[in-house]
């Protein structure tokens, strides 16, 4: 099977949280090549994503400082510059 048919069924389920006998017909596929699937891009992706997870220091440590400024609750933050966030009309 494509790489692309797997990447899409794996994205497919974990966005959706269907079931693999679902995500199965959807796409076309037995129910183990579905599952077979999901289960290689998920390692796949914490085989190769992880490496490149930045941590900073401790996550404890993170939500206080967020919180001290308001934020209770958060660990990180993004900013515009990697992905485009709409920000709501009332609050720019």
């Amino acid at each position: 099977m494509p790489v692309e048919k797997q990447v899409a069924i794996a994205v497919h389920f974990l966005v959706h949280k269907g079931s693999s006998a679902r995500i199965a017909t959807i796409f076309g596929v037995g129910k183990p090549t579905a599952c077979k699937a999901i289960i290689q891009v998920v390692i796949i992706m914490e085989l190769v994503l992880l490496k490149k997870t930045v941590y900073l220091r401790d996550c404890r440590k993170m939500m206080e400082g967020f919180e001290a400024i308001g934020f209770p609750q958060v660990t990180g933050a993004i900013d515009g510059c990697h992905c485009n966030i709409i920000s709501p009309v009332s609050q720019g």
